[in-house]
């Protein structure tokens, strides 16, 4: 892929020449920081993965959603998914501001964190205020959901599926069949709870790598100044909230929560977030949500997959004797 970066950059940036080349790897897409001898820094994304919901237009639609209710968002600069100058389809986009939630948790006194997550109840506040018609994923039209309701899907596919993290799990030895049926059979009694919510446009992926923020001068805090936002979708805002509460290869204080929630307002459908928890826990004991390799990461993935056989029959038990 980098011998191809010249050629692309001279596309959208004419004359310009690379003074400095970052690889920042891949999360969904094969990512380098490019620095211009003009001082501009880009970001070149190649899409890895042709079968993953990223279509062309979508950012464009995304960053309209974006900015017309207010929220941060980089400025893509061009996109070719033809495959004729590279191999892959790219996007390019300017590098915006900000440090990853997680770098910049490590980084900050513990007086400052809520501060960073009141900033992040704001920001979800506002990208769930936008509302759909219908709840799905789509690729380039936000008014074209596909028609399979996004809780149906990984009812079939990752909890349920045959090749799905469930499954894959068990062969794994992680967990007992018993309880991957019990999970299925808890997903599907509750259906009807999952699907009764708001219509809104959720992130889909709040992981703590995938939200950066940036400190506000001169009055002080934070805010949220992108996200990575192709797995958007028209869902249920419970879905993003239960992945804040529950981050997979970290862990949120009781405190930090209470400030995002402040902020955020209103919390409905408590009982969805466990819900969602169950899903989202065998997505990220099974693939870790494709997150960062540390030290830290593999100790907490490798002490998260002993216990869940045992976590996820606690939360089914919370979850048959609350009320809605």
């Amino acid at each position: 892929m980098v011998d191809c970066l010249p050629g692309i950059l001279e596309r959208c940036r004419p004359g310009r020449k690379i003074t400095r080349l970052v690889d920042r790897g891949e999360w969904g897409r094969r990512v380098f920081e490019v620095t211009l001898d003009s001082g501009e820094v880009v970001l070149v994304k190649f899409i890895t993965h042709d079968d993953w919901l990223y279509g062309q237009h979508k950012r464009a639609a995304l960053n309209e959603l974006y900015t017309s209710h207010g929220l941060c968002t980089p400025e893509e600069i061009t996109a070719d998914y033809s495959k004729t100058i590279a191999p892959l389809g790219y996007v390019v986009e300017k590098k915006a501001e900000g440090t990853r939630l997680d770098r910049l948790l490590k980084s900050v006194p513990d007086e400052e964190r809520c501060s960073i997550y009141q900033a992040i109840g704001a920001h979800y506040r506002r990208l769930h205020s936008i509302r759909g018609a219908r709840a799905g994923y789509w690729v380039d039209d936000p008014t074209q959901p596909y028609d399979i309701h996004p809780n149906d899907f990984y009812l079939q596919n990752d909890i349920g599926g045959p090749n799905g993290s469930g499954y894959r799990l068990v062969k794994m030895g992680y967990l007992a069949l018993a309880t991957l049926e019990r999970v299925i059979e808890t997903w599907r009694s509750h259906m009807d709870e999952l699907k009764d919510h708001p219509i809104a446009l959720v992130h889909g992926n709040a992981v703590p790598w995938s939200i950066y923020l940036e400190k506000i001068a001169p009055v002080g805090g934070y805010r949220v100044s992108r996200m990575g936002s192709d797995d958007c979708a028209w869902w249920d805002p419970a879905f993003d909230l239960a992945m804040l509460r529950w981050p997979p290869l970290s862990d949120t204080r009781q405190e930090d929560w209470q400030a995002l929630i402040d902020v955020y307002e209103s919390i409905s459908g408590e009982r969805r977030l466990l819900l969602y928890r169950l899903m989202q826990s065998l997505l990220a004991a099974c693939w870790a949500y494709m997150g960062p390799k540390t030290s830290e990461s593999e100790v907490w993935l490798r002490d998260f997959r002993e216990r869940l056989d045992e976590n996820l029959n606690r939360w089914m038990d919370v979850i048959f004797y609350s009320s809605r």
